[in-house]
C-alpha cells in the first residue's frame, strides 16, 4: 500500500474509533445527527461508518427510534482485557470501601494509548456530585486520574502523551505535578477537567511497575480540600501498593469491609484504615 493509501486507511480507522468513543453513560444511544455533532464528522460520513460498525456488531440500531448504541462485539472484546483479572479483580470491593469512607464518587480508569477510559464508577450519594462517566475517555495530561497513570509510565510514553497535548497546556507545571505524584504515591488535581471539582488518584501497577490504570476519588471542592485529598490519597496508595506487591489478596479480602483494615505479612507494614471524614 502506498503512503497516501496507508494514511487514508488510518484516517478511516480513527474516524470509526471516534464514533465508538462518542458513546458514554451520558450518551448511550444517538441518532446520526447527534453522532455527527459529537464526532465533528459530516452526517453522511457518520452514517456510513455507523452502518459498517452495525454490520460488524460493534453498534446496534433501533429500527423505530433510528438510534445507534454499543453492540455485542464491544462487550466481547471487553471480556478479553485485564479487567476482572489479576489486581483488577479486587478493585470492586476497594471502590465500595472508598465510596463508603469518603462519600464521594470513585472510579477505575484504564490506560488506552495516550488516553484513559473510565471502566468502573460508583457515584457519590450526595445530590451534588462529580462523575466521569463509564466509557468516557480523557487525555493523560489532565486531572488526577490521568496524572496517576502518566507519572508511572516510561519517559518515552510520557513524551508521547505530552506530544498530543493542547498548545495551552503548561507542560512545565505538569512535569512538576508528575514528579510530586511519584514522591507522594498519588496525584491531585483542582478543577482541571471540571471547574470546581477536586480529585485524588493512585496508580494500579503491572508486574513491571508501570501504571495500567488508576483509581480516583472526585467531588466538589468544598468537600475535598487539599488536606482531605492528601489523607485519602495516602490510604488509597497504600492499599493499591499492597495489591501490587502481593499480586493477589488473602481469601478473606472479598468484601468492602475487608478493605477497611488491609494488612501485610512479613516485611510488609500494617496499612491502617483511612480516617473517616
Amino acid at each position: 500500500m502506498s503512503g497516501d493509501g496507508a494514511r487514508s486507511g488510518a484516517q478511516a480507522v480513527y474516524r470509526a474509533l471516534a464514533v465508538l468513543d462518542a458513546f458514554s453513560s451520558a450518551r448511550p444511544a444517538m441518532t446520526i445527527t447527534e453522532l455527527a455533532e459529537a464526532t465533528s464528522l459530516t452526517a453522511p460520513t457518520a452514517h456510513r461508518i455507523a452502518l459498517a460498525l452495525v454490520d460488524r456488531g460493534f453498534l446496534t440500531r433501533d429500527e423505530v427510534s433510528r438510534r445507534f448504541s454499543v453492540g455485542p462485539a464491544v462487550l466481547r472484546l471487553a471480556q478479553l482485557t485485564d479487567i476482572g483479572h489479576s489486581a483488577f479483580a479486587h478493585i470492586g470491593p476497594l471502590l465500595d470501601t472508598l465510596r463508603a469512607e469518603t462519600g464521594e464518587t470513585v472510579g477505575l480508569h484504564v490506560r488506552v494509548g495516550t488516553r484513559r477510559v473510565c471502566v468502573l464508577e460508583l457515584e457519590s450519594p450526595h445530590r451534588v456530585r462529580v462523575v466521569s462517566g463509564i466509557g468516557h475517555t480523557y487525555p493523560l495530561t489532565a486531572a488526577a486520574a490521568s496524572k496517576a497513570i502518566l507519572a508511572w509510565l516510561r519517559p518515552d510514553q510520557v513524551e508521547s502523551a505530552l506530544g498530543e497535548a493542547p498548545p495551552e497546556l503548561d507542560q512545565a507545571k505538569l512535569r512538576a505535578d508528575l514528579q510530586q505524584a511519584r514522591q507522594d504515591g498519588y496525584a491531585i488535581s483542582y478543577g482541571e477537567t471540571i471547574p470546581g471539582a477536586h480529585a485524588v488518584a493512585a496508580p494500579v501497577l503491572d508486574s513491571s511497575g508501570e501504571a495500567t490504570a488508576s483509581v480516583n476519588v472526585t467531588g466538589p471542592a468544598d468537600r475535598l480540600p487539599e488536606a482531605r485529598l492528601r489523607e485519602i490519597g495516602t490510604g488509597l496508595s497504600q492499599k493499591l501498593r499492597l495489591i501490587h506487591q502481593s499480586r493477589h489478596l488473602p481469601p478473606q479480602m472479598t468484601t468492602p469491609e475487608d478493605f477497611a483494615h488491609v494488612r501485610g505479612d512479613g516485611d510488609q507494614r500494617l496499612l491502617s484504615r483511612m480516617d473517616r471524614g
